[in-house]
């Protein structure tokens, strides 16, 4: 049995801050105009394809990860919480105030991300996150109108309420100088006056 490799803590100190490294300039190609791509990332991050591809082992698992540090800095770890929450309207308000202060948080990168879909792998990774979100709301929304509520008229409910909290919303939404407060609560009363419209209340 051949030994087991040794790595110094010096050697992996050095690699974790590699792979930071590679991660922040991933994260920062999204905020300029330039297409993002391997290549870009090696030399923001002056390193080589080869390192990234060492780090990360694809560039479907680099975006993950880009994704997942966007995800952690824009407060969406709140999430789980907010699922937990016994009332599901009030749930459903927390989503809003924590997707509002997402789509803020990113609002320079968000634009960028949008413009890459052309690239399959970015497209594949925004449309599983997209979908987490969906998913979301199918779950809160289920809580609230409960599980006789009419299927057709529900999905209408999710669907509205997912479109209402997209960041295309936030966007047009931001005009005539209004803040991040007053765009989550023209949200959130849009959002209740879906609920209290579709005659799935009781």
């Amino acid at each position: 049995m051949s030994p087991r490799p040794y790595r110094s803590p010096s050697r992996r100190a050095a690699a974790a801050e590699t792979r930071q490294r590679i991660l922040r300039a991933a994260k920062d190609l999204f905020a300029t105009d330039k297409p993002f791509s391997m290549e870009a990332v090696a030399k923001r991050a002056r390193v080589t394809r080869v390192t990234i591809y060492h780090q990360f082992e694809s560039k479907a698992h680099l975006l993950e990860a880009v994704f997942d540090e966007f995800a952690a800095a824009g407060g969406l770890a709140a999430l789980p919480k907010l699922f937990a929450t016994p009332d599901p309207r009030r749930a459903l308000r927390e989503l809003v105030h924590v997707l509002v202060g997402f789509w803020a948080h990113h609002r320079r990168s968000m634009p960028r991300l949008s413009a890459a879909i052309v690239d399959a792998d970015i497209a594949k990774g925004l449309k599983a996150r997209t979908e987490r979100r969906r998913r979301g709301i199918t779950t809160i929304v289920g809580r609230i109108v409960g599980p006789n509520a009419d299927p057709v008229r529900a999905n209408d409910v999710i669907d509205t309420l997912f479109a209402l909290t997209s960041y295309e919303m936030f966007e047009l939404l931001s005009t005539r100088e209004r803040d991040v407060p007053e765009i989550e609560a023209l949200v959130v009363r849009a959002v209740d006056a879906v609920l209290e419209f579709s005659g799935l209340l009781t």
